[in-house]
């Protein structure tokens, strides 16, 4: 006796219900556009796909593991990535148990999936898969960010 095949079989069949055609009254929408966070590094910008982002924070958030931003700042960039005092933003990353901070957080923007400029095969950083030109900023994967990170920490 399986005790969930039997209650599956008794309840399962209950909730679901058939999923009727949509009704040529509805329409279905591609809404095209894509919501980024613009955040600062020093003097850098730097955009993020909102969904790929869990939490900001002004204070370290437990059990993530922060690290300083500037990891991911080119190196040739590193003068203008130096730290202020208004910096003071963490950016959690989803899916990952990393983030990085401080920052400062510029604004929310939603742009056409075609603002943004994709990026040639960069190898030095490959993080950066292009750039926004309003406002200028260099957009951010989060998987290679994610993973650039965690070598970062380990390093």
């Amino acid at each position: 006796m399986d005790l969930l095949g039997d209650y599956f079989s008794d309840y399962f069949d209950e909730a679901v219900t058939p999923v009727a055609a949509a009704s040529s009254s509805v329409s279905i929408f591609d809404t095209a556009q894509v919501r980024y966070l613009v955040f600062r590094i020093g003097q850098l910008r730097f955009a993020l796909r909102r969904s790929d982002i869990v939490s900001v924070s002004s204070a370290p958030d437990f059990g993530c593991h922060f690290l300083d931003p500037r990891v991911m700042v080119p190196t040739r960039y590193a003068d203008a990535a130096a730290a202020s005092g208004e910096q003071s933003s963490y950016v959690q990353l989803a899916g990952l148990p990393y983030g990085f901070g401080p920052c400062r957080i510029d604004e929310d923007i939603t742009l056409p999936r075609d603002a943004l400029n994709a990026r040639a095969t960069n190898r030095t950083e490959p993080w950066i898969i292009g750039t926004l030109t309003d406002p200028p900023s260099l957009v951010l994967d989060r998987q290679l960010l994610g993973a650039h990170l965690m070598l970062s920490a380990h390093a």
